[in-house]
């Protein structure tokens, strides 16, 4: 009942929804099923199937891929991760948690972000740059629009805005007219997107 509250509201204030889901894709995808978020949202730390990554793409949300997927061992992702279309994923951190492999034990850091990001496109085929450029974009889509927020006067205890974290995607936002520069140890992989404004929150 409180999932479906929050999703309520979000499908009140035309807001996108941050999901973290564990063990339980199949009951929330029929959920959101019958909800059908028009800003649709992100599947945070997405570690599921096939079907399942099919599922949540055709209702319009992205996967955010993070460090977990750059570990050896995760084969079964490795798999999936290679046959997702680069509009349907946005690259994380889950920072301090979730760290790469190439950080083994130490606590994990946005700053992580360019060495996560040529591991996946990696497993993608395409080049850093391409799946840079792609998470940037795709964070922009589900923060372009605008939406009626309630007023201090309007709020009550029991209204909770949902809100993105920037950490949530890679630079999803920033200040009109302000512009990131992201870099990895590698001098080609420099994004410089024009970035729409957050919702506020």
């Amino acid at each position: 009942q409180v999932f479906e509250a929050q999703l309520q509201m979000a499908a009140d204030l035309d807001l996108p929804a941050l999901l973290h889901v564990r063990r339980s894709h199949a009951d929330v995808i029929a959920t959101l099923k019958r909800f059908k978020l028009k800003r649709s949202g992100i599947i945070h730390a997405f570690a599921g199937s096939r079907e399942e990554a099919r599922e949540y793409i055709k209702l319009g949300f992205k996967l955010g891929l993070g460090g977990a997927a750059t570990w050896p061992q995760a084969l079964r992702m490795h798999r999936v991760i290679a046959e997702l279309p680069l509009d349907s994923v946005v690259l994380e951190t889950d920072s301090p948690d979730m760290a790469p492999a190439m950080y083994p034990g130490q606590r994990n850091s946005p700053e992580h972000l360019p060495d996560i990001c040529e591991a996946l496109a990696k497993l993608m085929g395409v080049t850093a740059q391409q799946l840079a450029e792609a998470s940037t974009d795709n964070a922009r889509v589900l923060g372009s629009a605008r939406s009626t927020l309630p007023s201090p006067s309007q709020a009550t205890t029991t209204t909770r805005i949902p809100a993105m974290t920037a950490d949530a995607a890679l630079v999803p936002w920033a200040e009109d007219g302000m512009r990131h520069t992201f870099r990895s140890r590698s001098p080609r992989l420099t994004c410089q997107p024009r970035m729409a404004r957050s919702p506020a929150s």
